[in-house]
C-alpha cells in the first residue's frame, strides 16, 4: 500500500472534487428533492434575474472553499493513518485478515457489475418497450418507435457532440505531444507547476472556474459558441489525455532516436518517421479517452455555450428530468454508444496497420 497509494492519490482527488460539486448526477437523480450546491449556483446563474449572477459568483467561490476543505480533510487523514498504522510496515506481519478482505472486495465487486448490468438491461427494455402496463416485468410488446422518433431529432446534437469532441481531443493531442516532444529534447522532467497547471482542472470544481471562463469569453468573443464551447472541453480533455499518452511516449527507447539523429535525421524527422509510428496505438487510445471525456461534458457545454449548442449529452440530462423514459432510454444509449465505438475503433485499427504491415 506504501507503494501504490501515491499512484492513486491524483484520481482519488479528482474523484473527490468531481464527487462535490457535480451538477448532472443531482439534476438526474433527484430532480425534485433539495438542490445540492452547485445546483443552486447553476439555477441563480441560468436565472432571469441577472443580480443573481452575483449570488452565483459567491457560490461558486463557497463551493471552491467547501472542495479545497474536503481535498485538506482527505490530505489531512492520509498524515494521521499513516502515523497510526507506520508500525504495521515494519512489525514483519504479512497477513491482515486476507480471506476476509479478497470476499468482502468479491462481494462488492460483484455487486457493483451486477447493478450496472441491470441498469443497462432497463435501459435498453425502455428503449425498445411499447405498451408496458404495471405491474408486468416486461413490455407486451417491443418497438423501434422510439429510435425512429428520437432519430429525426438528434441530428443536430449528434453533429455538435462529434465536432466539438473532434476540435477539443485534436488539440489536446496536439499539445500533449508538443509538451512531450520538448520534454525529451530538454532532456528535463516537467516542471511540478507545469503539471500542476496540466492537471488543475481535475483538481478544481468546474462550476468554481467556468463563471470565470464565460464571462472572459463573453468579452473576448462572445458571438462563437461553437469554439467557446470547445475551448473549455479542452480544459478537461487535455489532463486525461496527457495521462494516456505521457507514460507511453517517457518509455519510448531512446536508440531509435539517437541512431536516426547520429546519420543526419532532423528532430522534426525524427518525430514524425520514427517517435509517432511507435506511438500509433497509444495515441488512438488517447484520441478515443478525449472523445469520450468531451462526449461526457455537460455543464462547460452548458454554461460556454450559453445553452445554444445542444448535444447529446445536454439533451439526455433534458430529458432525464421529465420527459419521456423511452426517449430519455434512447438518448442515453446513444451517449453510450458514442465512446464504445471510438474504442472499438482504436483497439482494431493497430492490429489491422500491423497485420498490413507485416505482410
Amino acid at each position: 500500500m506504501p507503494l501504490l497509494y501515491p499512484f492513486l492519490r491524483l484520481p482519488i482527488l479528482a474523484v473527490l472534487a468531481y464527487a462535490s460539486a457535480s451538477v448532472e448526477m443531482p439534476l438526474i437523480l433527484g430532480p425534485n428533492t433539495p438542490p445540492t450546491l452547485a445546483v443552486s449556483i447553476i439555477q441563480w446563474f441560468n436565472d432571469v434575474d441577472l443580480t443573481l449572477r452575483i449570488k452565483a459568483s459567491a457560490g461558486a467561490l463557497l463551493q471552491l472553499v467547501l472542495t479545497a476543505g474536503l481535498v485538506a480533510f482527505w490530505l489531512g487523514g492520509e498524515k494521521a493513518i499513516k502515523a497510526i498504522f507506520s508500525v504495521s510496515s515494519v512489525n514483519g506481519k504479512r497477513h491482515y485478515a486476507d480471506t476476509i478482505w479478497q470476499k468482502v472486495t468479491a462481494i462488492l465487486t460483484v455487486g457493483v457489475i451486477g447493478f450496472m448490468l441491470m441498469s443497462l438491461a432497463g435501459l435498453v427494455l425502455w428503449a425498445f418497450a411499447g405498451f408496458w402496463r404495471f405491474p408486468a416485468m416486461l413490455p407486451e410488446q417491443f418497438v423501434l418507435l422510439h429510435f425512429q422518433s428520437a432519430f429525426t431529432q438528434m441530428s443536430t446534437p449528434l453533429v455538435n457532440t462529434l465536432s466539438i469532441g473532434a476540435v477539443s481531443t485534436a488539440f489536446a493531442v496536439f499539445l500533449t505531444l508538443l509538451c512531450l516532444e520538448a520534454e525529451q529534447l530538454s532532456a528535463k522532467p516537467l516542471s511540478h507547476f507545469t503539471s500542476f497547471i496540466i492537471y488543475l482542472p481535475l483538481l478544481v470544481p468546474s462550476i468554481a472556474f467556468l463563471f470565470g471562463l464565460v464571462w472572459l469569453q463573453q468579452l473576448a468573443n462572445h458571438q462563437s459558441e461553437f469554439f467557446n464551447v470547445a475551448f473549455a472541453h479542452l480544459l478537461f480533455v487535455l489532463p486525461y489525455v496527457f495521462l494516456s499518452l505521457a507514460s507511453s511516449y517517457r518509455r519510448l527507447d531512446p536508440r531509435f532516436a539517437h541512431v536516426a539523429a547520429s546519420l543526419g535525421a532532423a528532430p522534426i524527422k525524427v518525430f514524425f518517421q520514427i517517435k509517432l509510428p511507435q506511438l500509433f496505438a497509444p495515441i488512438l487510445i488517447a484520441i478515443a479517452l478525449g472523445l469520450a471525456i468531451s462526449f461526457g461534458q455537460y455543464l462547460p457545454t452548458l454554461l460556454a455555450g450559453g445553452g445554444r449548442i445542444a448535444t447529446i449529452t445536454t439533451e439526455a440530462v433534458t430529458l432525464a428530468n421529465g420527459a419521456s423514459r423511452r426517449t430519455s432510454a434512447v438518448y442515453a444509449i446513444m451517449q453510450m454508444a458514442l465512446p464504445l465505438i471510438g474504442f472499438i475503433v482504436a483497439w482494431m485499427l493497430p492490429k489491422y496497420f500491423f497485420r498490413s504491415g507485416a505482410r
